[in-house]
């Protein structure tokens, strides 16, 4: 019985993934809480889990907007270039057709 308990002991102590949580080892720090403040932990870790997952679910939205967006700007950017070919440059409005328009 002993060897288990050690056993546990070094598994709990030694492992950062270990799911050994629910006993108190011997000469254990521990913290004790009340049933509020325990209830208020839980609500601001469902809340923020929350959070962070309406964020990512955004997250795919603004990325697909913004490749559109991008591809869009090619787009543009292609015809901008074939006009220039085409026309060359554009004139620069005078400040007479700037103050009409």
């Amino acid at each position: 019985m002993a060897e288990i308990e050690e056993s546990l002991l070094d598994k709990k102590l030694n492992s950062y993934s270990s799911e050994l949580k629910d006993f108190q080892a011997e000469n254990e720090l521990t913290v004790e809480i009340t049933l509020n403040e325990y209830r208020n932990l839980v609500e601001e870790k469902a809340i923020s889990e929350y959070k962070v997952k309406k964020a990512e679910d955004n997250k795919y939205t603004r990325d697909e907007e913004n490749r559109k967006l991008k591809q869009e700007n090619k787009e543009l950017e292609m015809k901008l270039f074939e006009y220039r070919k085409q026309y060359g440059e554009l004139a620069k409005p005078s400040e007479d057709e700037i103050e009409e328009g």
